[in-house]
């Protein structure tokens, strides 16, 4: 009770009194706006309510330090209520910092050369799509200049049917509004420094590099199973065909493929990972792990000296065991 109470302390630039400060808990989402409990359902928990301002909590994993080390996002309208963001500090230092920049530009920079093999990107200044038609992946809205002007652009082109509906954002803005954009889900930008990493070779005789088109159908086949959308064939090998920056790789046994991944070199030479994934009758078995072994094994026969990605929660324990370390956040929006 003692670090509630001085944890209310540092809500009296938020609310004048703290009796609502109630235990920590899941709130009765039936009683907010319709874009609220998606927040509340994974990422936020609710700390206090008075009238219609609420104070939400995001991220609320260290829940023994409430005390101290958040900042305050106030005054996030919704349609009837003020929503006051707690978002918790992390002390990052220069490197933490560039590494996370490199994560996220290669996420960037690997859906621009999507984009670009399918005569799909476009670039008005403000922010970055990639929408091919008839294919859900990977269908987004990205580097926003953080800006008033560009989320009311991005909000007002949804009206567009070929427009992506989900916007990522690679850092917190305040000028998102919550009547317009809702949190869908997250990713944890992670990154693993090889220069310690031995080139040993690789013994595992399952994992297969794509090359055929044949083969590309293949792969579009298990990573849609994987990730439960659409990943279009044709667009994949657009992306695969005579490149030495995307490679891929399937997880094949008994002629069953059961995984896949990606792995794209940018500009900077850094060892970008994405698609790792594996369909339901393979998980359990390390079939992401292995993957993932073989992806750093081409990174360093590449002289890369950085690996990236982007795991969502579940996968984080997996990667972090393989000496990958988490940078930062990637926060994805649809647009309402």
């Amino acid at each position: 009770m003692k670090m509630m109470c001085g944890f209310c302390n540092n809500l009296k630039q938020v609310f004048s009194h703290c009796e609502a400060l109630r235990s920590i808990k899941q709130p009765n989402l039936k009683q907010f706006p319709a874009i609220i409990p998606n927040l509340l359902r994974e990422n936020l928990f609710l700390l206090a309510q008075k009238g219609t301002s609420m104070v939400v909590l995001f991220d609320p994993q260290k829940i023994g330090f409430l005390s101290k080390g958040f900042s305050l996002l106030s005054g996030l309208k919704t349609s009837n209520m003020t929503v006051h963001y707690l978002r918790k500090k992390v002390n990052i230092t220069q490197n933490s910092k560039r590494m996370n920049n490199k994560i996220v530009k290669n996420l960037f920079e690997f859906w621009s050369y999507i984009g670009i093999q399918n005569n799909s990107f476009n670039n008005n200044k403000k922010f970055k799509t990639v929408s091919i038609l008839g294919a859900d992946w990977p269908k987004r809205v990205y580097d926003v200049v953080d800006s008033i002007e560009s989320y009311e652009e991005i909000s007002k082109s949804n009206i567009i049917d070929s427009f992506p509906k989900i916007v990522t954002i690679h850092k917190p803005t305040k000028f998102l509004d919550l009547n317009k954009f809702q949190l869908s889900f997250t990713h944890i930008n992670m990154g693993l420094d090889l220069k310690n990493n031995k080139n040993e070779s690789f013994q595992n005789k399952n994992i297969y590099q794509i090359k055929t088109k044949s083969d590309v159908a293949e792969f579009a086949k298990v990573a849609s199973q994987a990730f439960n959308y659409h990943v279009d064939g044709a667009v994949v090998y657009n992306v695969a065909k005579n490149s030495q920056q995307a490679k891929l790789y399937v997880f094949r046994e008994n002629l069953i493929n059961y995984g896949c991944g990606i792995i794209f070199f940018d500009s900077n030479n850094v060892a970008g990972f994405h698609m790792i994934g594996t369909i339901s009758e393979g998980r359990g078995r390390g079939i992401g792990k292995s993957i993932t072994e073989r992806l750093i094994h081409e990174a360093v026969k590449n002289n890369s000296k950085y690996c990236v990605l982007n795991a969502s929660k579940m996968g984080e324990s997996i990667y972090k065991k393989l000496g990958f370390t988490a940078f930062g956040i990637l926060e994805n929006y649809k647009i309402v």
